[in-house]
């Protein structure tokens, strides 16, 4: 057997192996030891069950367009720890176990824009502290690693006029104004002043979710805003 790693280390046959089945070769195989010590149910954890068959469902979309088993790309447990901790940062999904700052690169925004969402409609369950054992990976990838400064400057009247729209959006929606983004976002919209989609997607705590849901209009507004200076 061999790892392919461009398939998130999913194992297929070598030629060596493949030439075992077909040629119809007797197979000698080993006993593990301790495995009848192993306790049934080790790995279940605590967590938001609402959340967990969210990230479950969103974890089966994701495989399905890579072509590989949905444990393969993110495991059970790591999303327990997800349904009980609720990141909603790069640096705090990075921090669960099981989420490299690969897998956080290629699908991180996807997995935090629910979240988001989830948080918005849903209050957040408390949980007694895991054994370090399970406990959330020591944060390895985003020590020494600065995001963009919150204090670079930003189009202050653009921003004004996005969070006019927040607000418009908010109440059509029947939700705190917090819940459609944060400020922090809307002064990044001000920052970059994307012009697309993907653009704004790759926004910090938007993705492609919320892009999708509400990206159209901000993105006009941006695009009006951008003409008038």
């Amino acid at each position: 057997m061999k790892e392919l790693s461009e398939k998130f280390n999913a194992l297929a046959l070598t030629d060596a192996g493949l030439a075992v089945l077909k040629e119809r070769r007797p197979v000698r195989l080993t006993k593990a030891v301790g495995t009848e010590s192993v306790a049934k149910g080790t790995g279940e954890i605590a967590c938001d069950q609402g959340l967990f068959e969210e990230l479950v469902e969103l974890r089966k979309t994701l495989a399905d367009q890579r072509g590989v088993a949905p444990h393969i790309m993110v495991s059970d447990v790591s999303l327990q720890l997800m349904a009980r901790s609720y990141p909603i940062t790069r640096d705090e999904l990075e921090q669960i176990e099981g989420m490299p700052a690969h897998k956080v690169a290629e699908f991180g925004r996807d997995i935090i824009s629910l979240i988001q969402s989830y948080v918005c409609t849903h209050p957040r369950q408390m949980f007694a502290d895991l054994p370090s054992s399970s406990s959330r990976r020591v944060n390895r990838g985003s020590r020494g690693r600065t995001a963009a400064s919150d204090d670079a400057p930003y189009d202050e009247l653009l921003f004004e006029t996005l969070k006019a729209l927040r607000l418009e959006i908010a109440r059509a929606k029947g939700v705190p104004a917090y819940c459609i983004f944060h400020d922090a976002t809307l002064q990044e919209m001000a920052r970059r002043c994307p012009r697309t989609m993907d653009e704004l997607a790759d926004i910090p705590k938007i993705g492609t979710r919320k892009a999708s849901s509400l990206g159209t209009k901000f993105l006009a507004e941006i695009k009006a805003h951008v003409k008038l200076r």
